[in-house]
């Protein structure tokens, strides 16, 4: 398989643009390997130039040839043999401080970050957060931004929110970023994330990607249902801080969201629906949600069918 799933909200997954994954390997340097955090485009364009790389992401599907698929917090372990790292974390504090600490440690003291974060009036606190986050790098590193600004390509969930015509500061991202440069002078103890008590499934047909919330539900059966106030089940926003969000518990690489009851006896209709090897089987399958039969999910025979689990 040669392709790349659809990128997903949950994912926070704005990818470089081919001119910004340029520049990042021509900021490298030809005489470095490179721990790439968040950045499969580098680390694919690094494997192609047959340069020593290692991703780390949590989604299994890259293809790049050293990938080790994990969630990064205060007790993963560290990735040693680098002495330069690239960062693209969620442009959220949080997770902000806990990808570069992490990064940190793992080239350690005289090592190189470049950190690709959020740009000015991205929010209402943006500023301020910007600023708490200059102030905890200045304790253990040199930090200056550099002239170089990450640009993203639009990802279909993104296009979908758009379409949904809002137009409005939830529902559009800047697409490009600031990039600090930090060379580490400590090591920083890394920040633990918000616990993430809930597990998502992920199933992927072919390169679209269907998330399923697990929920402690109970119900008689299975149920999906419009989220109240959307229309057409698209998700009119591309921000975490929207109204609502926490409601969505079933949510498409295409911005489609729903409603799920029974959430255990969905996960069960979806694998029968990657099992479906005609469009008989599949509509079969979808029967006992039929609100699913109106999304974009592709038909069999498929090309790729997969199932992997996340926190979130």
């Amino acid at each position: 398989m040669n392709s790349l799933p659809e990128p997903h909200p949950l994912d926070f997954d704005w990818r470089f643009t081919p001119e910004t994954v340029e520049e990042f390997v021509a900021l490298i340097g030809k005489e470095r390997g490179l721990l790439a955090v968040g950045t499969p485009s580098i680390a694919r364009r690094f494997c192609q130039l047959g340069r020593e790389v290692v991703l780390v992401d949590r989604q299994p599907f890259h293809l790049v040839c050293n990938h080790s698929q994990i969630e990064i917090d205060s007790n993963t372990p560290e990735i040693s043999g680098f002495c330069t790292a690239v960062v693209d974390p969620p442009w959220y504090q949080e997770h902000v401080m806990t990808w570069i600490a992490w990064s940190a440690r793992c080239v350690g003291v005289g090592g190189q970050i470049y950190a690709s974060i959020w740009p000015p009036d991205t929010r209402p606190t943006g500023e301020s957060e910007f600023e708490e986050v200059i102030d905890w790098l200045k304790g253990w590193s040199t930090v200056s931004l550099h002239n170089q600004h990450p640009r993203y390509d639009l990802p279909l969930f993104e296009r979908g929110s758009i379409e949904a015509g809002l137009k409005q500061d939830l529902s559009i991202s800047p697409r490009i970023g600031r990039l600090l440069k930090i060379n580490v002078q400590s090591l920083p103890e890394v920040p633990p994330l918000k616990n993430k008590k809930e597990k998502w499934l992920r199933f992927v047909f072919d390169d679209y990607q269907l998330a399923l919330r697990l929920r402690q539900d109970n119900p008689t059966g299975p149920a999906i249902v419009p989220l109240p106030g959307i229309e057409n089940c698209k998700w009119p926003y591309v921000s975490r801080r929207a109204p609502g969000r926490d409601l969505i518990d079933i949510w498409s690489s295409r911005n489609e969201v729903a409603v799920v009851n029974g959430s255990a006896k969905v996960a069960d209709i979806l694998r029968q629906v990657a099992l479906a090897e005609d469009q008989a089987a599949f509509d079969t399958a979808l029967s006992a949600v039929p609100l699913l039969a109106n999304w974009k999910i592709p038909r069999p025979p498929y090309r790729r069918v997969s199932e992997w689990a996340h926190p979130q």
